[in-house]
């Protein structure tokens, strides 16, 4: 994965396959450089590899114990400067 240094980043967590493909392709057109994670878990193993998102776009619903809220809640206790969406 090659993430720009210049590049706005979005990290899009759904566990959707076709709505992920989706919301990446959109953020990608707007010119934001997009990640992708299927649940919690993975989307903040992303987070604590690439500190170059500035972003997460999140699904409520995850089909998880850990849903778009929660994963909110601890994206704001270790990275209280990244924004967060959720749908």
């Amino acid at each position: 994965m090659n993430i720009s240094q210049f590049d706005p980043v979005i990290l899009v967590v759904e566990d959707q396959g076709l709505l992920r493909m989706t919301a990446v392709s959109i953020m990608e057109d707007a010119g934001f450089e997009a990640m992708e994670a299927r649940n919690a878990e993975e989307a903040l193993i992303l987070l604590r590899r690439y500190p170059d998102i500035l972003v997460v776009f999140t699904d409520i619903d995850l089909s998880a114990e850990k849903d778009g809220i929660w994963l909110a809640e601890q994206i704001n206790k270790e990275w209280p400067k990244i924004d967060v969406i959720v749908t």
